[in-house]
């Protein structure tokens, strides 16, 4: 239910609206300080972190307007 296409689909919905929500502010800012938004996101994510879900993160960031990503992996300290 919380994604746009059903349970089939890539779009994270709320995730979708509170990054678009913080893209437009950062939008704003960098207009009024004449700096560019450059539409980056760090990902952070442990190693378990299922690939299905990582691509559903990836996709719903894009929709919101972010183009360039960092991946960070956690591994364990063993």
């Amino acid at each position: 239910q919380l994604k746009r296409d059903g349970d089939n689909g890539y779009s994270i919905t709320p995730l979708v609206e509170i990054l678009s929500k913080v893209a437009r502010r950062e939008k704003k800012v960098a207009e009024i300080t004449g700096q560019t938004f450059d539409s980056e996101l760090t990902i952070v994510a442990d190693r378990n972190t299922p690939y299905r879900l990582l691509t559903e993160i990836i996709y719903s960031c894009g929709e919101a307007g972010y183009a360039h990503f960092r991946l960070l992996v956690l591994k364990s300290r063993e």
